[in-house]
């Protein structure tokens, strides 16, 4: 038996945890107080019926994603933006993970697999280009 095809999962792997950082830059930047932090870490689960999981398979926009977060939160409308903000950019790619894709795809297909959200993949694609260096991708959303 032969290996034809490498999975490689993007937050985490390919990227840094971004969610992870972008929950601690959501509790600074809006002053979230310590009786909240239980609701923002429910508010990104990827449990089941929360508005982290609708996003993450396409049920809600990030829009509606956004406007949740930001009455659960009491943030304000003219500033919910810098949620979408901070959890996209928190994103970044792990030290020579694009070298070592490309190495992978001399010998094998390599798709790239994700519970990510289509707005984040976008955003991400645009700043890194990276998705030219995957053969195929498995999206949570698609």
């Amino acid at each position: 038996m032969s290996i034809k095809c490498i999975v490689i999962d993007l937050g985490g792997v390919y990227f840094s945890d971004g969610t992870k950082l972008a929950f601690s830059k959501i509790l600074n930047t809006f002053n979230i107080k310590q009786n909240q932090v239980k609701n923002v870490f429910n508010l990104f689960s990827n449990s089941k019926k929360t508005i982290g999981r609708d996003i993450r398979l396409g049920r809600i926009s990030i829009d509606e994603f956004e406007k949740e977060f930001g009455e659960d939160l009491d943030i304000p409308e003219d500033k919910r933006y810098i949620i979408r903000h901070l959890w996209f950019s928190s994103y970044i790619p792990n030290y020579k993970m694009e070298v070592i894709v490309q190495q992978l795809r001399k010998k094998f297909r390599v798709i790239a697999f994700s519970g990510n959200i289509k707005e984040r993949v976008e955003y991400l694609d645009e700043r890194y280009d990276f998705l030219k260096y995957f053969d195929d991708t498995i999206f949570s959303y698609d």
